[in-house]
Parts: structure tokens; sequence; C-alpha cells
């Protein structure tokens, strides 16, 4: 049974409080139909600025076939700025990786130079950053020459200005769940709840300016719930999960002063 990380009902539970005081004010289609919208809504402004795909996502450098997967550009590189000392490095656009199937450093996407050996990344892929490192081992000196006569000397620190491949050129597969697993991976708790105060703020906004502040019926005072409070709750455990993530799942940083 194909398994969901959040629900349209899981959004209306959670906004309990404003369901019952919409009610007078929309349709339960009209507000069925506002926490599904900004629940794909919240879904794709957190994976574009988180940098992920919720579900399990093919992804293609290498090709621009069409298919059924998403097109990305290669990763250009400056081999100039490449470590002296290390092996090179790069990060995929998103994580966190599920498998990565070809690495390719290409002169442009219709010019493949070399596709590299498997097993010189393999083994060296950090999955929740999506950095995927090469180091070009476990083959003979005659088959490491054969497959990349120009690579040893990148690896070295010497190729100064000579044409080489510019592009890098990953196919992989990425996505925080498979919806046809039998069930969710660990971590799905925190990011089901960020994505559900995500849009739970998100209908707030839409809905707010139908909700009056109070109300009088024959003389009794009726006093709502402070909107703007509880969009400020929302917001900052929405904050509290982009946190949370980038803590999990940002490759660090390094900036040299």
């Amino acid at each position: 049974m194909p398994v969901h990380l959040v629900t349209v009902d899981d959004v209306m539970s959670h906004a309990v409080g404003l369901v019952k005081q919409v009610k007078g004010v929309l349709s339960d289609t009209a507000l069925y139909e506002a926490c599904e919208d900004s629940l794909n809504h919240a879904k794709d402004e957190l994976a574009e600025d988180l940098e992920t795909y919720w579900e399990k996502t093919v992804i293609r450098q290498t090709t621009d076939e069409p298919g059924a997967y998403v097109r990305e550009p290669g990763i250009d590189y400056n081999p100039l700025s490449m470590p002296t000392y290390g092996t090179p490095r790069w990060t995929t656009r998103r994580r966190p990786i599920i498998s990565v199937e070809e690495v390719r450093l290409m002169f442009n996407p219709g010019a493949t130079a070399i596709t590299i050996p498997a097993e010189w990344y393999r083994g060296h892929v950090d999955w929740r950053t999506g950095t995927v490192a090469i180091l070009p081992y476990g083959m003979s000196g005659s088959a490491y020459m054969g497959a990349a006569v120009w690579y040893l000397p990148l690896l070295q620190g010497g190729m100064g200005a000579h044409p080489i491949p510019n592009l890098v050129c990953i196919d992989y597969t990425a996505g925080w769940y498979d919806p046809a697993a039998d069930t969710l991976p660990p971590g799905s708790a925190a990011v089901a709840n960020g994505i559900t105060h995500a849009a739970v703020l998100g209908v707030m906004q839409r809905v707010a300016r139908l909700i009056p502040t109070s109300v009088s019926t024959d003389g009794f005072s009726q006093t709502f719930p402070n909107w703007e409070r509880e969009m400020e709750n929302n917001q900052k455990e929405v904050e509290r999960f982009k946190r949370w993530w980038d803590s999990h799942y940002r490759p660090v940083s390094i900036v040299m002063v």
C-alpha cells in the first residue's frame, strides 16, 4: 500500500481551530480545496528552498533525450579551482541521494570525455548531503590509464590551462521517500511536521481576512484567537524545521577569507 508523507486531512486535523471558525464563511469543499492548494504550495516551496524532492525522483544530467526523469544541467567546474591535494568532489543539486547511476566528464551535454568508473566513487558518496567524491582505485594501472589518460594530471594538480572537460554530469536518484514503499524512512515525523506547519500557515494567510477578531450576538461577546500570533507560531515551527534540515542535509560551506 503506497505511503503518504502528509495528506490534506493531516493539515485539516492540525488546523482544527481554524476549521471550526471558517465554517461559516467557507464551504467544506472550499476549505478542503484551500488546504489542498496550500499543502501542494508548501511542499513545492520547501522542496526548492531545501534543495530536495520529497518523493523518489530520477534525475539525468548526461542526456537531453525525453524520458521519465527530471532533466538537470551539468555541474560547471574550473579545473584550476580543484584541490591540489585530495580528490575531486561535487555536490548534487538535490538530496538526499538514493543512488548514483553514472558520472561523466563532458565538454558539453553532447560530448562525453569519459565515463568515470563506478569503482571510483562507489563508497564515496555522502547520501545525506549529496557529495560525490572521486577516488581512482580498484583498477589496474593499464585500465586506469586507458579509462582516463588525461585525468591523472588533474588529480595531481597539473592540468594548468589545457583544454579539458568543463562539465561534471551525474545521473542520480534523489528524494526523501519512496511512495511505493511500505514504510516511511526515519525522521519522517520531523519532515511531516514541518510541511504541515507550512501548509497551515498558508491556509491561515489566505483566510485571515475572512476571520473577524470578535463578534457580538444577543449581548454576548465572543473573541476569536489572535490569528497573527497563531501564524507567527506556525512560522517559527517552519523555521525550526528548516534549521533541522540544514543540520542534516546541507553540505558544509567553507569560506576562505
